[in-house]
């Protein structure tokens, strides 16, 4: 049994060929969050109403995979987000998603990265497709004809994962090292142990580094979880953290958010504004390092799914 099924395609956003906001599926407490997330997170705070519009709204300037976990929801949405405008040329972005079951993952939630892969891929190649469209009918005839695959089962997931990590990638010795002298080990004690604390508080966010191969990006994401989880938790499976994964553009080293429940509107306005809160993160190892990031290898998490195609 690999647990996966076809789920339909969410939107909230504009498009270049429209001048309103595109909707689907935005009914469910879970997407109603998300849009809040989305219109408070680039809105500019302490601006009087008599500011102009272009004056209170950051602009996204990176588009990002995301996985939102509200603590204690039965229900995740993972999707993709890209700037965009609308036909009038104001920005406003434009967000694919899909919700789904907590309840396999439970106790596998570090594997999630890895069986969500095809699904983020499907959306990205859905997304691409619905830019492209030049009229309404055709934008809600493309989105009908997509899907994308659910999460693949944690047993498929953990076996990709142990034979990625087997594979002689790179491992968590450098970055953990005591003599590293990138300050790397005391800094992940530092958010370990703020995480700890946190409890129903706010939730402090991590910013790491992820390697120069894409294709192994998600594994990477799931060894961090899986580290971090180990030292925050003594039941490791109860830190579920939010992933903001923004893709690497412009020359940027890759990196990935993880936040250690529901992201905050400051997330959004740094990682897809990209605007300057240095404070935000308890850790920040992706960016200021002058040397490559290695690689979180541990042996517990793996990889995904199948790929949606138009129909």
């Amino acid at each position: 049994m690999t647990g996966t099924r076809d789920l339909p395609l969410g939107c909230y956003g504009k498009l270049p060929f429209w001048r309103c906001f595109l909707e689907r599926g935005v009914g469910h407490d879970s997407i109603r969050k998300l849009k809040r997330w989305i219109d408070d997170g680039r809105r500019k705070p302490h601006l009087g109403a008599d500011a102009a519009d272009d004056e209170i709204v950051f602009r996204e300037t990176r588009a990002c995979r995301f996985l939102l976990n509200d603590r204690g929801a039965r229900t995740l949405v993972a999707g993709v987000l890209r700037p965009s405008q609308d036909s009038e040329s104001r920005p406003f972005p434009f967000a694919l998603f899909v919700r789904f079951s907590s309840r396999r993952f439970r106790r596998h939630y570090a594997l999630l990265p890895c069986a969500l892969e095809e699904a983020w891929r499907a959306l990205d190649d859905a997304l691409g497709t619905l830019a492209s469209a030049a009229t309404k009918g055709e934008f809600d005839e493309i989105l009908d004809a997509f899907t994308a695959p659910s999460p693949s089962d944690p047993r498929i997931a953990r076996a990709r994962f142990r034979a990625w990590a087997g594979g002689g990638s790179p491992n968590m010795a450098a970055i953990l090292a005591e003599d590293d002298g990138s300050g790397a080990p005391a800094a992940l004690a530092s958010f370990v142990d703020a995480a700890r604390r946190a409890g129903d508080g706010p939730a402090p966010a991590a910013r790491l580094p992820l390697g120069p191969d894409v294709g192994s990006h998600a594994f990477e994401i799931s060894a961090w979880i899986d580290h971090l989880s180990g030292r925050i938790c003594r039941w490791p499976r109860k830190w579920r953290p939010s992933i903001l994964w923004p893709y690497a553009s412009g020359g940027r080293a890759p990196d990935v958010v993880l936040v250690g429940g529901y992201p905050g509107r400051e997330h959004y306005s740094q990682v897809i504004c990209e605007c300057d809160n240095a404070a935000l993160f308890e850790i920040d190892l992706a960016w200021g390092r002058t040397r490559e990031a290695p690689l979180p290898v541990t042996a517990g998490p793996s990889d995904t799914g199948r790929r949606s195609e138009r129909r």
